[in-house]
C-alpha cells in the first residue's frame, strides 16, 4: 500500500510540476471550466482520486485494533 500511494504522489508531483499547479488548484479550476480538456488532466484527475481512496484506506487498516 505504501509503495502505490508513493508512486501515486509521484505521478500528481510530476503533473504539479508540468502545469505549475498544485492538485487542489487544478481540481478548483478544471471543475470551473477554466481548463481545456486533455488526456494528462484525465490522468491527473484519476490519480487524484486513487491517492485520496489509498490514504483512506491506509488510515481504515491503521485504525483496526488486534486482540488477543
Amino acid at each position: 500500500m505504501k509503495i502505490r500511494i508513493k508512486r501515486t504522489e509521484e505521478c500528481l508531483q510530476e503533473l504539479e510540476t508540468k502545469y505549475q499547479l498544485s492538485t487542489e488548484e487544478f481540481i478548483t479550476r478544471f471543475n470551473n471550466d477554466e481548463l481545456s480538456h486533455s488526456f494528462n488532466f484525465d490522468e491527473w484527475i484519476g490519480e487524484s482520486r486513487m491517492l485520496a481512496h489509498l490514504q483512506q484506506t491506509k488510515d481504515s487498516i491503521e485504525e483496526i485494533d488486534f486482540v488477543d
